[in-house]
């Protein structure tokens, strides 16, 4: 039941002013988890929780109804809830003889690693980042990291800089000034803890070196290095499209599957596309299957799925694993054929076969060269197979790539290297229509759309 400003409980206000708050947090960090307890200005019981499950971080908010400095700095004392924040509902007010009192509050909260602001802190970052997208950053670091007394101008004025040293960094010359960059720098260790403060030092040198700046430029904080965190590397691919390989190529030199797996949202925007593009000759998996998915149309394209790398193309969803074939919980489609349709894909995809397991329900023989050579145009293999009957089926195959074996699983669709053997993104993709009953111009657009976006006509479909 809805109360007006008349006949409102005690109860549903406390109700109606968690609630507002939590939407104010909610704007400035679309992915954290807000839970509301029994409480309400409680010394130790926290009235707002917030999880941010993906890290596995928490933190305790503690509403104020008063902002007076003195009840601050001793509420801040007296819960001893590290990491926690403190927010009074009304303006925290200073005036020319409180400077020892902004300081003590100030010392008081990062001694306990807490933050001391009021809602409209979130609310003025919530609000630019509908306009300037990299603002998020900046609202999302202070809300799980933000140290000390945090003013809302302040907190606007962090967003604001943050902003315009984004840009700057995309346009890193050293004789303009780099002033805003080195704020944004200043800001993020003045407001945050080191963890967060890092990430956006990281973030922004990031986007410095990708622009084709010298790294040893950059004029930021010591100690700075260009591997952006998975939330980072979020923020730059929703924030504007950057159409630029060089730039991509850049960011690819520091891309790992570490760094894919802090990414929480589902992404298959075109920076995402760049971004992959660039890392298919840099970024090994161990292998890479088959499942069901949902069909599309046209290219191949990447996207990421809680954190999971994958490849749509037509019927075809792909799955990569990072370092072992078991990290593949999804089951894998059975794509069981005969032999000389194998030989037939194999020859379509350029796939070098050098192993066939062929079976029927009680009957299976291996066939393979004794010197690693390719079987792939052998006709004794499909003579081999008749013996056993119509229903022969091949259920795994070798395929060579250079000095190293591929293997393929057809009772589970999945291919991966042999033994501890990882295999760049690139030469995974190309064993992929092993798999399907591509046409050589569907191959051709597959593998051209998946390793470098192109999409290309093959000339003759061959056999």
């Amino acid at each position: 039941m809805l109360h007006t400003a008349e006949e409102q409980t005690p109860n549903s206000a406390i109700t109606s002013i968690k609630s507002q708050v939590a939407q104010s947090l909610r704007s400035a960090d679309s992915e954290v988890d807000i839970r509301t307890t029994e409480y309400f200005n409680h010394t130790f019981a926290p009235d707002i929780i917030l999880r941010w499950p993906r890290q596995k971080a928490e933190r305790h908010v503690y509403l104020r109804t008063s902002a007076n400095i003195d009840y601050l700095i001793e509420d801040v004392s007296l819960a001893r809830d590290p990491n926690s924040i403190f927010m009074p509902l009304a303006r925290v007010e200073f005036n020319d003889a409180s400077d020892s009192l902004r300081e003590r509050l100030e010392t008081t909260s990062r001694s306990q690693s807490a933050l001391v602001t009021e809602p409209e802190s979130f609310s003025a970052l919530g609000e630019a980042r509908s306009n300037r997208p990299v603002v998020g950053l900046a609202s999302r670091s202070l809300l799980q990291g933000g140290n000390g007394y945090v003013a809302p101008l302040r907190a606007a004025r962090f967003g604001d800089t943050l902003a315009d040293a984004f840009q700057r960094a995309q346009v890193p010359v050293m004789d303009e000034s780099p002033d805003s960059v080195q704020q944004a720098v200043q800001d993020a260790e003045d407001l945050l803890d080191s963890a967060h403060a890092g990430e956006v030092s990281g973030f922004l040198h990031a986007v410095w070196v990708g622009s084709g700046g010298n790294g040893a430029q950059f004029p930021g904080g010591e100690g700075v290095t260009a591997a952006p965190s998975g939330a980072a590397l979020e923020l730059l691919l929703k924030t504007v499209e950057i159409d630029d390989e060089r730039f991509w190529a850049r960011m690819a030199k520091s891309l790992s599957f570490n760094k894919l797996s802090e990414m929480t949202a589902t992404t298959e925007d075109q920076n995402f596309q760049h971004l992959i593009h660039a890392a298919v000759d840099i970024l090994k998996a161990k292998g890479v299957r088959i499942v069901e998915g949902v069909p599309s149309r046209g290219q191949a394209r990447w996207f990421l799925d809680q954190g999971q790398l994958a490849l749509r193309y037509r019927g075809v969803t792909a799955i990569f694993a990072s370092s072992k074939v078991g990290d593949l919980s999804q089951a894998g489609v059975v794509s069981m054929t005969g032999p000389a349709d194998l030989q037939r894909r194999a020859r379509r995809a350029d796939i070098r076969l050098t192993e066939v397991s062929v079976g029927t329900k009680d009957r299976h023989f291996d066939y393979g060269s004794e010197d690693g050579a390719a079987i792939t145009q052998d006709v004794q293999l499909d003579q081999f197979a008749s013996a056993l009957g119509g229903a022969a089926e091949v259920r795994k195959a070798v395929a060579r790539v250079g000095e190293r074996d591929v293997l393929l699983d057809f009772l589970t669709s999945t291919a991966y290297g042999r033994t501890a053997g990882l295999l760049y993104l690139s030469e995974l993709v190309r064993h992929i229509p092993i798999f399907s009953d591509y046409s050589r111009e569907e191959v051709g657009e597959f593998v051209a759309s998946a390793i470098s976006g192109d999409g290309v006509d093959v000339e003759g479909a061959g056999s």
